[in-house]
């Protein structure tokens, strides 16, 4: 710092000789501060990505948090570029922890890693540049999963605005936000608006994705229109969908393909095709065994097929699917919690027993008590109960999980 100090100040006083000579001198001596510093922090960063692929998720943790506080100590001697450079790996490697605590299912640590992120790599640029485009994707999605939808909303609202701010109507990532606006309204029971966000997604996508992507956001359009019972249009929607997948023969796509099989069962159930239905549901089930699929998309398959199981008068299947889901959304994703309420509450209903009728009426008020806690008007979920019909609710499949490792 002295050396920077005493260059500075030849240089002003037009001692271009001395100036330079001492900020060659400052500028080798902070490199031999931050030289070292960073070949560690790159080293801590790869043996983590090495973990991380192994599934040794503890290992990779431990290799991060030594990358940051390494960097956190070659801060204190940083400054102008080394310093926005610092913040920007620091941002990389707290958006690692944050997706390692996701896939762990530790939201709450999850959320607080993804928006530190931001806010170092705003600190970083001095405004919200493209680099946070992968933080306000994540953090949207962690919110979701702690069924947190209007502060969901309002960061994926955030994301189409830095979309549209920088210029980029038309660029296909706006579905993740767009996407995420969609999962949040369907949990508070905005259909419409999920609609209007799929459908926004459809168009988009149209023009500038990969057909998977096309095919993937047409599945989500579809369920959603079957509650709002365009049952017509939906079906169409699904048929484009499967002669895609059938023209890709990707194997990577089995678990999109189990959610439109799934998609499938269920619209041949609301047409009270109940022996097709569970014959799509069989094939479904068949397609997912083996597969990786992750509890999130496990959840949402079960949730689908519960519908289609109650539909076809199978109840006790129903119940333990709802049940299993509604077991997962107390613990971790909670997003899914008020879903699986209703279909279990309504499962039991049908079934009808002294005992699904006592448990049934325990659940109506922790469903009472979970939507006063979020603030969502329970009126949507009222109208079902009465109905005895659940809503679906689709979590979209993306071409890529939330940023780079989520």
């Amino acid at each position: 710092k002295r050396q920077g100090l005493v260059s500075v100040n030849s240089l002003s006083l037009g001692d271009l000789e001395h100036g330079e000579r001492w900020l060659r001198e400052a500028d080798a001596l902070l490199a031999r501060i931050v030289a070292p510093d960073a070949l560690l922090i790159s080293r801590n960063i790869a043996a983590a990505g090495q973990h991380q692929a192994a599934g040794q998720h503890p290992e990779a943790r431990l290799e991060l948090q030594r990358a940051r506080d390494i960097i956190h100590r070659s801060r204190n001697h940083a400054q102008g570029f080394r310093e926005a450079a610092l913040l920007q790996s620091e941002a990389t490697v707290t958006y690692d922890l944050g997706a390692l605590a996701y896939w762990r299912q530790d939201y709450e640590t999850a959320l607080a890693e993804f928006q530190s992120s931001r806010r170092l790599l705003v600190k970083a640029a001095g405004f919200e540049d493209l680099r946070v485009e992968s933080a306000l994707e994540a953090i949207g999605q962690v919110q979701v999963a702690l069924a947190r939808p209007a502060e969901a909303l309002e960061t994926a609202e955030a994301h189409v605005a830095l979309f549209e701010r920088t210029g980029r109507p038309d660029d296909p990532r706006l579905i993740y936000p767009l996407s995420t606006i969609a999962e949040a309204a369907l949990m508070g029971g905005d259909q419409v608006r999920a609609k209007d966000a799929f459908e926004r997604s459809v168009a988009l996508i149209e023009r500038t994705g990969a057909p998977e992507d096309v095919a993937m956001m047409k599945v989500g359009l579809a369920a959603v229109l079957a509650d709002l019972g365009d049952m017509d249009r939906a079906e169409r929607l699904v048929a484009q969908a499967s002669r895609t997948y059938e023209e890709l023969r990707d194997p990577s796509l089995v678990v999109r393909r189990a959610l439109l099989m799934a998609v499938e069962a269920l619209l041949a159930s609301l047409r009270g095709e109940h022996v097709r239905a569970l014959e799509l549901w069989a094939q479904t089930t068949a397609v997912a065994e083996g597969a990786e699929i992750q509890n999130r998309e496990k959840n949402v398959l079960s949730l689908l097929g519960a519908r289609v199981l109650r539909g076809s008068g199978r109840l006790d299947e129903a119940i333990e699917r709802s049940r299993g889901v509604v077991v997962n959304a107390r613990r971790h994703h909670r997003g899914k919690l008020a879903e699986a309420l209703v279909r279990l509450i309504v499962a039991l209903e049908d079934r009808d027993g002294d005992e699904d009728r006592d448990e049934a009426l325990g659940l109506r008020g922790e469903l009472t008590a979970h939507l006063r806690a979020l603030n969502i008007p329970p009126a949507p979920f009222d109208a079902l109960l009465e109905q005895g019909v659940a809503a679906v609710s689709y979590t979209h499949l993306r071409a890529h999980e939330t940023g780079r490792n989520l």
